[in-house]
């Protein structure tokens, strides 16, 4: 099998593997509700379960567009950038794939990202940073990179756990703004065994929602580190190298990314698994830690030494 097909296999196990945990959390907010109103048709679990359906269809036709959106990046085109697409058509031909497009972020630090599930709505991203910052050798060096993941398929398993986590914080979002009104109930003259039900079932409900939050995101980041492939990065630095030929411009992009990582915010912290970074610069600046959920990456100064001494 192929570390392309690999990584497709994977993306399609963490898809129904998110159903199944979906599913079960709903089943179990059933059963909470059963043991008061003794009634069993697990309604709540088939909500959860045809949801999850919704979110992984949704996930493969939309989740492309869905991230582009949530990074704010914007499309480039062939006028606009013509030495990046000529690098990018070069490389693309010599690893024998399609020809991303290029979207450029509204960031001047030093980053970059890839994705898409299909070959018509791949891409590459990169950072206002990356064309003010660098120099050609290290923008090649760069873009290397992310067509080295699209090459490797790890652009199947980044767009999935993009997707996934931003919809789980959006949920933690609408919890901790919202809790109030979830749980708001009017009450109409005295206050009856049913009306007292419904608030207890409306509680079990929202108590339901904040484990899928607080034990499904540590259980999803382990699920991730488990499916994705740590050394991802360091065989697409490899692959880069082995298109370049230029260690000292790869190593100096590496260098100037981790000196200036502390500057980046990104637009969808959840989303900060994505890109060329190490998410640890969100982990200790967000107080919401929500880029520690897929950590997935090795760190800058590993894939220096790497490159450096390997």
């Amino acid at each position: 099998m192929t570390e392309r097909s690999g990584n497709l296999l994977k993306a399609f196990l963490l898809i129904l593997a998110t159903v199944a945990i979906f599913t079960c959390y709903g089943g179990l907010i059933d059963l909470a509700l059963n043991a008061i109103s003794e009634k069993s048709n697990f309604l709540i679990l088939k909500i959860f379960f045809i949801a999850s359906l919704i979110l992984a269809l949704a996930t493969i036709l939309l989740g492309t567009d869905f991230l582009l959106i949530h990074t704010h990046a914007e499309r480039s085109n062939h006028l606009d950038q013509p030495a990046l697409y000529k690098i990018i058509k070069q490389y693309s031909e010599k690893l024998e794939i399609e020809a991303p497009e290029l979207f450029i972020l509204p960031e001047f630090a030093i980053n970059s990202c890839s994705g898409g599930l299909f070959k018509r709505n791949r891409f590459i991203a990169l950072t206002k940073g990356v064309l003010k910052k660098l120099s050609r050798e290290e923008q090649t060096a760069m873009i290397a990179h992310e067509l080295a993941h699209l090459k490797q398929g790890d652009n199947y398993v980044y767009t999935i756990t993009g997707v996934f986590v931003a919809v789980l914080f959006f949920i933690h979002y609408l919890l901790f703004k919202h809790t109030a009104a979830l749980l708001q109930f009017k009450t109409l003259g005295k206050v009856s065994i049913l009306k007292t039900l419904l608030i207890v079932s409306k509680a079990i409900v929202a108590g339901g929602l904040f484990a899928l939050v607080f034990f499904f995101a540590p259980l999803f980041k382990y699920l991730t580190l488990f499916i994705a492939d740590k050394e991802a990065d360091k065989n697409a630095d490899k692959l880069a190298l082995s298109l370049t030929r230029d260690k000292e411009a790869m190593i100096s992009v590496l260098e100037k990314a981790n000196e200036c990582g502390e500057k980046f915010i990104y637009p969808a912290p959840a989303l900060s698994h994505l890109f060329f970074m190490h998410p640890d610069f969100v982990i200790r600046d967000n107080e919401n830690n929500e880029g520690e959920a897929v950590a997935t990456r090795d760190t800058l100064k590993n894939r220096i030494r790497e490159l450096s001494y390997g």
